[in-house]
């Protein structure tokens, strides 16, 4: 009874996600779409030919937040679950403006903190044809408190 619960539940979830990769491939992103975003106060890019993305690749984007990033005692009582969803713009520079956070409660000093660790990374712009352009991006983090 348990090995056939197994197999059906292993046999399901696999259906389940071809499915949702098949349907994945057949929706069309549209390119080059840009949207005000009250957030940060301006217009933007929320998609691109090709997304902003930090020059060493997001591995290492990561590395150096697990390296760097100590939040305090107040920031752990603020989000006992540590998952943080930050936004920020990559502008037709390279440069990294305008950090929030969007979910999970963060104290200025840790958001500075980020947005130090963003800015001192290396970031290729979007591109839309052959220009340069202001990106939004969105940076999930889960953050394990010890």
């Amino acid at each position: 009874m348990k090995v056939t619960l197994k197999v059906t539940l292993f046999l399901l979830i696999t259906s389940m996600s071809f499915s949702l990769c098949a349907q994945h491939d057949s929706v069309e992103v549209e390119k080059c779409k840009v949207e005000y975003d009250s957030i940060h106060g301006m217009d933007c890019y929320v998609s691109a030919d090709r997304n902003a993305t930090p020059v060493d690749g997001i591995g290492e984007l990561f590395k150096t937040f697990r390296k760097t990033l100590k939040l305090s005692k107040e920031d752990r009582e603020l989000n006992e679950f540590g998952k943080y969803f930050f936004s920020f713009i990559v502008d037709e520079n390279g440069t990294v403006i305008s950090v929030k956070s969007i979910r999970g409660k963060i104290t200025r000093p840790s958001l500075d903190l980020v947005y130090d660790i963003l800015n001192s990374t290396e970031w290729i712009p979007g591109k839309c044809g052959d220009k340069y352009v202001p990106m939004k991006m969105i940076l999930p983090c889960q953050i394990c408190f010890k």
